[in-house]
Formats: C-alpha cells, structure tokens, sequence
C-alpha cells in the first residue's frame, strides 16, 4: 500500500530540499506524493488592488503561474528519483496553507506532511519561518518533519524521542514514530527530563506502555536530571548520543518554544541540522 505524503512548497531552495529528503528517506516504499502551493497570500495582496470583478480573472493567473511552477518542480523531483517507486500530483490552492493541508489530511489521508526552514537565525518565527511555525500549532491528524535547511540526507539511525510520560499516549502517536522507527531500523531514544525524583504511578503506567508499543524495536530509556534548563538538557543529549532526528508530542504548552533561543541556536549551528518530527497531540 502506498504511503500518502504531502509537500507544501514556495519553490524555494530548502523547500526542494525537503522534498528530496523526503523522497530519500522513503527510497525504499512505495510513496505517493503530494505537491501543495498555496497562493493565499499572494490572492490576499494583488486583489485588494483591483476592482471587485477583477479578483476572479486575478486568481485565474495565480492559479495557472502556481500550476506551471508545480509541473516544474514535478519534472525536476522526478528526474532526481527515477529509481524510485514513487509518483507525484501537484495542488495549487488559493486557501491559506495550514486550511488546506488539514484539508488534504483529511481527503486524501496523508501519512505525513514534510516541510522546509530557512535557516538558521535568533527568532523563532525566522528560524523555522513563520508558515511553519503556524503549521506546528495547528496541523491536526498527521505528524509534520520539519528539515533544517543545511540538512543534507543520511538514513536516521537514532531517533530522540523527549516526553514527561504525563500523558497517555495515543495509537496515532505511537504509530507515527513507529513510521519512522522502522524506515531504517531507527533505535528509539526515550528522554526523560526529571523533576522530581519519582515519577507517579501515572507517569509510570504511560511509560511502561510506551514500551510495549516499542515491541520489536530497539529501544532504550534515559533519565536526565533537569539542570537549569529543559533545553540546555535536550539539546546536549542530542548532540553527546549522536541523534539524528528529534521527536515530540506537540502539546498547547509544551516547551518547544524554547529550543529555539539564540543560544540554543547558536549550539545548533555548530552541527549539521537535525530533523524535527513535531506529533500533534490527539487530545
């Protein structure tokens, strides 16, 4: 069976470059992938400029230079994976992006939505771009990988996967870095930042859960004292255990946030960038 992946792109450089890591990281299955343009913002200024019976004939030439891009971008992805059993279809759309890739979630059931940054700078917002800042609140029912853009592909052999076993943890959830796991016979690294020096019977029975999910994976769990800082924690866990992907459950207030500080950037920069696979939480 297929895989249903979605690409939104702005044709830009690190938005091909996530597309041909995508296209790497699933060499080997079956794929079919999605090329999303959104021309929303581009609609919102060229219409306020023009009479009302105007927009449409406007949205017409957004539609068709968006069209044209994507036939592009499809024939230069397809000539870079020709020894892949991959196919690819193209989506203009003049809704705002993160509106229309819940829609395609939802429609064409995407396993997973795989964006670019743009590089690397003291801001959040700049950092990841404000777009995909706005896609990590508010995508629901798919994971999103986010990919650096000075990322160059190397199979993933060990995946980070940072929780306070507060919640209980979801099929979706599980499935989603199981996906991963099991594209490259991933290990699983489960870091724990402790608070307290017990966790609850709660936070016990999540974890042990989480475990059992793992069943046939390569696992391991480390428990970290907190420190001063959660992110000054995850981020020298990243780096001293050699991980090449993180992972997170994407809570309304979780501290994702914070990893982007400019001194935890300026940590970052030193090394080559690392993949960030953000969960929604289903609950």
């Amino acid at each position: 069976m297929k895989r249903h992946i979605l690409i939104p792109t702005d044709f830009s450089n690190n938005a091909y470059n996530a597309l041909f890591y995508a296209t790497r990281l699933f060499k080997n299955e079956s794929c079919h992938f999605y090329l999303l343009n959104s021309f929303e913002k581009e609609t919102s200024r060229l219409t306020s400029r023009v009479d009302i019976g105007k927009s449409e004939e406007v949205i017409d030439e957004l539609f068709d230079k968006s069209q044209e891009q994507l036939t592009e971008l499809m024939h230069s992805i397809v000539r870079d994976t020709e020894d892949y059993n991959h196919t690819f279809e193209t989506v203009s759309s003049s809704k705002e992006l993160i509106k229309e890739i819940n829609f395609l979630i939802r429609g064409m059931s995407i396993d997973l939505v795989i964006m670019g940054t743009k590089g690397r700078t003291a801001s959040l917002d700049v950092l990841l771009g404000s777009t995909t800042v706005r896609v990590i609140k508010r995508i629901k029912n798919a994971p999103l990988l986010v990919i650096p853009e000075e990322t160059s592909f190397e199979p993933p052999t060990k995946m980070g996967f940072a929780t306070g076993f507060k919640h209980p943890y979801e099929e979706f959830e599980i499935n989603s870095l199981k996906m991963m796991a099991n594209l490259n016979k991933t290990q699983i690294h489960i870091l724990h930042i402790q608070e307290v020096d017990k966790i609850s019977e709660d936070q016990k029975a999540n974890w042990m859960h989480l475990k059992n999910s793992f069943e046939g994976l390569e696992i391991d769990t480390h428990w970290i004292q907190r420190g001063d800082s959660k992110t000054e924690v995850l981020t020298d866990f990243v780096f001293d255990n050699h991980i090449d992907m993180v992972a997170m459950i994407y809570y309304k207030y979780s501290f994702i946030k914070s990893l982007f500080r400019e001194s935890i950037v300026k940590k970052i920069g030193l090394h080559p960038g690392i993949p960030f696979l953000m969960i929604p939480a289903s609950t």
